[in-house]
């Protein structure tokens, strides 16, 4: 065998061992104090049958199946043969020797099986149906002990039968008492942190003294002056129990019943009462004395539980109102805000607390609708400046009655409104980027399709003017206007497809004059006069001369529908140059026309951006996309008074060799 095997086996053997020995420790602790218990309680002992007005190793034996268990029956078996054999004064039957004993024994066990098992008794006894349950269980388990302990001694005729119910009578009250008083108090002793903590030290000694003081009085008051019946003052021993277990609870009531009982019990023995009814009737008073005690340090003490737990409750309810980000009002019938919360000061801009006992009104004026039609909803919340904000309100309330305060938690949702505004604006920027790649790719397939069928324009008009002489200038003038329109769809494929442009030097009047060209005659047709004004015509630009000309006769085309319901004498469109000093050129294109409406004016150069009923709303963003290829840029003045005039600007050579 190993080492490590033998010592693993040497640990199992220690294990039983130790358990064993704890076992008989306990049990051999527990006969010896319930031997002296009942030797100490032996005074006005009930002779054969060992029956004492107070019996304490009644509540022991009780405690100690309860707290260790009904493995130790054998315990309490041999503490109670053993109690009886030195306490019975008379030699009785063997068998009843050990019968009567046993039957305790039985008694008590059942008692704990019933208490732990189907009661669910707690050893903490902190609740007032412990009390019940104990007090319960511990009047009919004696009652039942009583008739089958005395039952023993009948059937061997210890007594008569007219005796038997006077000899029952004072074994239940005895055994009862010894289980209502010491039972607690053995559970209570058994944790004794329990009891040792709570009331300082010096406080605890002198309300110590202050009950042993009222205690004796009251004792002195009972038996000192013997002005009555000694039983007909007994209630006066009711006010230190009262005091004791107001101000300590069940702890303080427990240890004030046992000191009393302890001090009657000193009293009667030195008293010397020969009566044993006056004796019970001292039993049934110290048990009614107890089980009230009990009743109230339980109650006391619950209630001081319920009230710690409420105050817990309440301080973790109120860090979490707060440290809450929302806004939290606790507001009256009439809306009167009667709390809130540090969020609320941060949300409406006001100092702490300085909204108690203003209208909610001022702050949510919209709140009265809202809690009309529903608990909760959106809203505007009215900062003290006076500037509003979006928020999320949910109303809760208290109770059912009109008069119940109602809860009021306000979200600032600003941040999630702009989010959402955000989003909003980037799906439709996501939609007009979609279409506007959609019309690239259509506009690259209809210049495809287009170029063929002008290609063959060209051809015609050229054999048409080789056929004919006389028509040659219309002829030439067809063949013009198509290779110009193939030459546009030609670079608007190039640049949808690529956005590449074909750079070239062009003079800035040659520019106007040739994108003007074919818009005189639709001018005139409208009674729009179309001039030019150019300040220098030596200036020489560097540009995609096709795309600037498309870009041209864009602007100038939308100028001519603006004016169209404009009076005769005012349609004037003016397309002018002026050369600025850093090389660049600015060319303009002015109307005279009713101007563009305020609501268009942030997003005229967006894709789809149209007022016209048949319009596409791609003009002006394919003319921004055209010059910004270019370099320059595009912008635009309008006036309700004086019309529209949109400028933008070109790169000339002067800009080409100054930046080479």
């Amino acid at each position: 065998m190993s080492a490590s095997a033998f010592i693993a086996g040497n640990r199992s053997d220690v294990t039983p061992l130790r358990t064993v020995r704890s076992a008989f420790v306990i049990g051999t602790s527990f006969v010896v104090l319930y031997v002296v218990l009942a030797w100490i309680a032996r005074f006005y002992m009930l002779r054969p049958f060992a029956i004492t007005p107070w019996n304490p190793s009644a509540g022991l034996s009780l405690a100690f199946l309860l707290v260790f268990g009904i493995r130790y029956w054998p315990a309490l078996a041999i503490a109670t043969i053993s109690t009886s054999l030195l306490l019975r004064g008379m030699p009785a039957a063997p068998y009843t020797q050990l019968l009567a004993p046993l039957t305790l024994t039985v008694g008590y066990m059942a008692m704990a099986a019933l208490l732990r098992g189907p009661l669910q008794f707690r050893l903490s006894f902190d609740r007032l149906s412990e009390i019940v349950k104990l007090a319960a269980v511990a009047a009919v388990g004696t009652l039942l002990m009583a008739a089958a302990y005395i039952a023993v001694f009948r059937a061997i005729g210890t007594m008569t039968e007219q005796e038997f119910g006077y000899i029952a009578l004072r074994f239940w009250i005895g055994h009862l008492i010894g289980i209502v008083i010491n039972t607690p108090l053995i559970l209570m002793l058994l944790p004794p942190r329990r009891w040792m903590h709570g009331t300082p030290r010096r406080a605890a000694i002198r309300e110590t003294v202050w009950f042993i003081a009222g205690a004796v009085l009251a004792v002195w008051i009972i038996f000192g002056p013997q002005w009555s019946d000694s039983y007909k003052l007994f209630y006066v021993l009711f006010l230190p129990v009262i005091w004791v277990a107001t101000r300590h609870g069940i702890v303080g009531a427990i240890f004030g019943i046992a000191g009393i009982q302890l001090g009657l019990v000193i009293v009667l023995i030195n008293t010397h009462f020969q009566s044993g009814t006056a004796v019970t009737e001292f039993q049934f008073m110290m048990l009614a004395l107890a089980i009230a005690g009990l009743f109230l340090g339980m109650v006391v003490t619950e209630g001081r539980s319920a009230r710690l737990a409420l105050g817990r409750s309440e301080s973790r309810l109120r860090a979490t109102v707060e440290t809450a980000p929302d806004s939290i009002l606790t507001l009256d019938r009439d809306g009167t805000i009667i709390a809130m919360n540090p969020a609320t000061a941060r949300i409406f801009s006001y100092e702490e607390n300085a909204l108690i006992g203003l209208n909610v009104l001022r702050i949510l004026p919209e709140l009265e609708f809202l809690t009309a039609s529903s608990d909760a909803g959106s809203t505007q919340g009215v900062r003290r400046d006076g500037s509003r904000f979006p928020a999320e309100v949910s109303i809760g309330h208290t109770g059912e009655t009109a008069a119940d305060l109602r809860i009021a938690v306000i979200r600032d949702i600003t941040r999630r409104v702009d989010a959402t505004r955000r989003l909003a604006e980037q799906q439709a920027e996501l939609g007009r980027a979609s279409r506007l790649a959609a019309a690239g790719e259509m506009a690259a397939a209809l210049a495809h399709e287009l170029h063929q069928p002008l290609t063959a324009i060209r051809s015609y008009a050229r054999a048409a003017q080789i056929q004919a002489p006389a028509g040659g200038a219309l002829s030439a003038k067809i063949e013009k206007e198509a290779a110009r329109a193939a030459a546009v769809v030609q670079r608007l494929r190039d640049f949808f497809r690529g956005g590449n442009s074909h750079l070239e030097k062009v003079n800035s009047a040659a520019l106007i004059n040739g994108a003007l060209e074919p818009m005189h005659d639709t001018a005139v047709a409208q009674g729009i006069t179309l001039n030019s004004a150019i300040d220098r015509s030596d200036v020489v630009l560097l540009i995609d001369r096709i795309q600037i000309e498309t870009a041209i006769r864009s602007l100038v085309h939308n100028a001519i529908e603006a004016m169209a319901g404009m009076p005769d004498g005012r349609r004037l469109i003016t397309v002018s140059t002026l050369s600025q000093p850093d090389g660049w050129v600015r060319l303009s294109v002015a109307d005279t026309g009713p101007g563009i409406a305020a609501v268009m004016s942030d997003r005229i150069f967006e894709p789809f951006a149209t007022t016209k009923a048949a319009g596409t709303g791609m003009g002006l963003a394919m003319s921004r996309s055209m010059i910004e290829a270019q370099g320059g840029r595009i912008w635009f003045e309008s006036s309700s008074g004086t019309g529209t005039a949109f400028h933008f600007t070109l790169p000339s050579t002067a800009l080409d060799e100054a930046i080479t």
